[in-house]
């Protein structure tokens, strides 16, 4: 800021040098002639400098930074009741470090949850209920196929009494048994036909829920691409600029992603590795199950995600979660529209093998007829009574086998819609369950708790203030996590893209305090690979030893040497001209020059710049307006 105000001042007093200066001029040159202060009025007298030499090293503004430090959140917006501890005090891991007053779930909370579990409890009620009514049908059937049984049980008992007595019976027909066989001849006729066109029937019928499936299966493979599609990016919050289809990588994500269960980010990633590399071979029920797991780890991810990602808020995190439930409802919802088709196929076969079956009985009974019709006719001529009886005893035992059989088929078709419905019932129990939980998710404790053990390094709440999940309520020093590892302190600092090729791992450089009262060196442990489309720089890592005490996130100053020759101006003589920097220059006959220049440091009041040129130019001072 002082430099900022220094540099302010400077362009004043240089201002008011040429505005005093002008006017001296302009006193003077009226004393002559008016042809000669007409030509002198025009021109202008620019001020000018030298630029400073800088031989060998290049500066630049970085951050001292600590990687054993944490910052801990509140939960939620409230006002602070009590807090616990204080800066250097020793906390344990989930220690409570401040309480809020909380309303407990009283008020809208409290109204949301007593409607959830009204549901979640009427969604159980009709879970309950269509058990209930499914056990009753099947023990309806279960009934009548014990029903059955008996009376075929019995049939076999009364035939067999029927044949003993038909011994001594001789049963008389009229001549009307030929006309009878006739008729009888005629239905089966008409019997045998319908059986053909329910065959056909039936063909048509399966073949058209058979295609229907691949059609559903299409439909079920596109919501996965587009549930796919929708639901990468939602991994990368915080890091979205990152998101890649086709390769997902751990560190591709965003530090604070999950931070709270690190676990269902490994298991998220693995899987999401998995379904990228087999997408292509995988069936579409497998890629199905894949991704739903993919989905669901999304939710859990993002539910154990810290709101201190940055431009990420709580809110965007929970639209996030919100997004992932809905494509795991819209997956869900498509693999339902496929089931059903598939359920509709067997529904099909059944019954339309039912409706066979009952033709090719009613045939079988018509057969029936038409034989009892023959041997009726015969027995008029002849005494068949015997042969007669049993004959309709296997006719009656074939039919009662047959509606047993039948009544059996009902009750697995029964069985399979009846489960459907229950499945049904039980995905709403689940899907009410779910929303209660996440009424109570949102109504937790009021409380804000350390997830560390250390040191209270930083506190920013006060009693009776108001607290937000985007403030940092408390921070800690001194946590163990895989960067304090590497390096428990480092500073950060910025260099300019022309001078990467002059940088490289293990290569010392100095750095200072904001005030230069102190100077450190220490060597570079990383540099990033990328470069920063808006500042055209790269990012450098540096390591600092542990004896070197500094305040996190002080600003210093780095001192890289360097082969590059560059040279001290004042930051007020440069200009931007379209996407180029420029400085005027006077040249020897007093007109000005342009000379572009590239900026390699700028701290507000003078910038390191360098050029083709040697410090023998005139940079000129005086303020130059340019469109």
């Amino acid at each position: 800021m002082k430099k900022i105000i220094g540099g302010a001042i400077v362009c004043i007093v240089l201002l008011a040098s040429v505005l005093g200066y002008n006017y001296v001029s302009s006193q003077n040159k009226s004393k002559e002639s008016t042809s000669s202060m007409s030509m002198e009025s025009k021109e202008k007298t620019y001020e000018h400098i030298f630029p400073e030499q800088v031989t060998k090293s290049d500066f630049f503004q970085g951050t001292f930074m600590q990687n054993d430090v944490a910052g801990i959140f509140p939960r939620r917006e409230a006002l602070v009741k009590d807090i616990l501890v204080d800066i250097w005090d020793e906390v344990k891991e989930w220690q409570t470090l401040a309480i809020l007053f909380e309303p407990g779930v009283s008020g809208q909370a409290g109204s949301n949850i007593g409607l959830k579990s009204t549901m979640l409890s009427s969604s159980n009620k009709i879970l309950a209920d269509t058990k209930k009514i499914a056990s009753a049908k099947i023990t309806e059937f279960d009934t009548k196929i014990k029903e059955k049984e008996i009376l075929l049980s019995e049939t076999l008992n009364n035939f067999d009494i029927k044949i003993s007595q038909a011994q001594n019976t001789y049963d008389t027909r009229s001549e009307s048994l030929s006309n009878t066989l006739e008729v009888e001849q005629k239905v089966l006729s008409t019997l045998e036909i319908s059986l053909e066109n329910a065959l056909i029937t039936k063909e048509e019928k399966i073949l058209e829920a058979k295609n229907n499936i691949p059609q559903k299966e299409a439909l079920l493979g596109s919501k996965i691409d587009e549930v796919y599609t929708g639901v990468i990016p939602l991994i990368y919050v915080g890091e979205e600029n990152e998101v890649d289809y086709n390769d997902i990588r751990r560190w591709d994500l965003s530090q604070f992603f999950s931070a709270r269960n690190s676990q269902v980010k490994n298991d998220l990633v693995l899987e999401v590795k998995r379904f990228q590399n087999e997408r292509y071979t995988l069936d579409t029920l497998w890629k199905y199950e894949l991704l739903l797991q993919i989905v669901r780890l999304t939710v859990s991810g993002l539910e154990n995600t810290l709101y201190s990602v940055s431009d990420t808020d709580e809110a965007t995190v929970k639209s996030y979660i919100q997004g992932a439930k809905i494509f795991e409802t819209s997956l869900l919802s498509q693999k339902e529209v496929y089931d059903d088709a598939v359920a509709s196929l067997k529904i099909v076969e059944v019954s339309e093998a039912e409706k066979i079956s009952a033709i090719e009985q009613k045939i079988e009974e018509q057969k029936a007829k038409i034989q009892r019709v023959k041997s009726d006719n015969e027995l008029f001529t002849t005494d068949n009574s015997v042969e007669l009886t049993e004959s309709e005893k296997k006719l009656q035992v074939e039919k009662l086998t047959a509606e047993l059989d039948t009544l059996r088929k009902s009750r697995d078709l029964l069985v399979a819609n009846e489960d459907k419905q229950i499945t049904s019932a039980a995905n709403s129990v689940a899907i009410a369950q779910a929303d209660l939980n996440k009424e109570y998710v949102a109504s937790g404790d009021y409380k804000i708790i350390s997830p560390f053990s250390w040191v209270i390094s930083k506190r920013d709440v006060k009693i009776w203030a108001m607290v937000s999940p985007k403030n940092e309520a408390f921070r800690i020093t001194g946590v163990d996590n895989s960067l304090s590892r590497v390096t428990k302190q480092e500073i950060k600092f910025y260099v300019p893209e022309n001078l990467q090729d002059q940088i490289e791992s293990g290569q010392e450089i100095y750095f200072s305090t904001a005030n230069e009262s102190k100077s450190f060196s220490w060597t570079i442990y990383r540099i990033s690979s990328e470069i920063d489309p808006a500042t055209r720089s790269i990012t450098v890592q540096a390591k600092v030893d542990e004896s070197i005490k500094i305040s996190n996130e002080s600003s210093i100053r780095v001192t890289l040497e360097s082969e590059t020759l560059t040279y001290r101006v004042p930051t007020s003589s440069i200009y931007n001209k379209g996407e180029r920097k420029i400085m005027y220059y006077k040249k020897d006959n007093g007109k000005l020059g342009v000379q572009d220049i590239t900026i390699l440091s700028d701290d507000g009041e003078f910038a390191l710049v360098s050029w083709d040129f040697d410090a023998t130019m005139k940079v000129v001072t005086t303020p130059i307006f340019i469109k």
